[in-house]
């Protein structure tokens, strides 16, 4: 935030708990926005308007969106970011190779392993240990009476690109990857 004092920075999210974890972590400059990004109008009710978006970053959300609902918030995301902007997609992609997607899995299955054995907590375990908190009873609550608990979907990583192509983004590529683990940008 220190190099970058004139930005504005918003977090989006559906997830009562998440938002509760984070707005107390974060700077206070940043906006926390209580929002489903698959409700038509979320964004013109957050005040995000067209063209004004330098980028957009998700981690491990996107996979939650069915092809057709990833369809329409990449369509929305590219009226809404700057020609040039950036749409960064951290989340687990698939490959549509089946060769390709096992030899991923099994790359992710070791290093889970290894995080493992290093007592690190896995996705589960980290909700267990929110769900013993007696403080997020209620959120968790509020979380359970939205669904939250959501279906993953396993668009594979040449969808993502053919659906961002399809949207209105020039470009886009595989930044960063671990097994499935990948950063897929997009530039508008």
């Amino acid at each position: 935030m220190a190099a970058l004092p004139h930005c504005s920075i918003a977090a989006v999210d559906n997830d009562p708990v998440l938002l509760a974890i984070g707005r107390p972590i974060c700077p206070r400059s940043i906006e926390f926005i209580d929002t489903d990004v698959t409700h038509e109008g979320w964004a013109d009710r957050a005040g995000i308007r067209a063209d004004t978006l330098d980028a957009v970053v998700t981690s491990a959300t996107l996979h939650y969106l069915s092809p057709l609902r990833l369809a329409h918030l990449y369509a929305l995301l590219a009226t809404r970011l700057r020609r040039g902007g950036l749409l960064l997609n951290a989340d687990r992609l698939a490959d549509a190779d089946p060769d390709v997607n096992s030899a991923m899995e099994r790359a992710r299955a070791g290093h889970q392993a290894r995080e493992i054995a290093s007592s690190d907590p896995d996705w589960a375990a980290w909700w267990r240990a929110v769900a013993d908190e007696p403080r997020f009873d209620r959120l968790l609550a509020e979380r359970g009476r939205r669904g939250l608990t959501g279906t993953t979907h396993r668009v594979t990583r040449q969808a993502h690109q053919r659906l961002l192509q399809q949207s209105g983004f020039s470009t886009s590529g595989v930044v960063w990857s671990r097994g499935d683990d990948q950063i897929l940008v997009a530039i508008r």
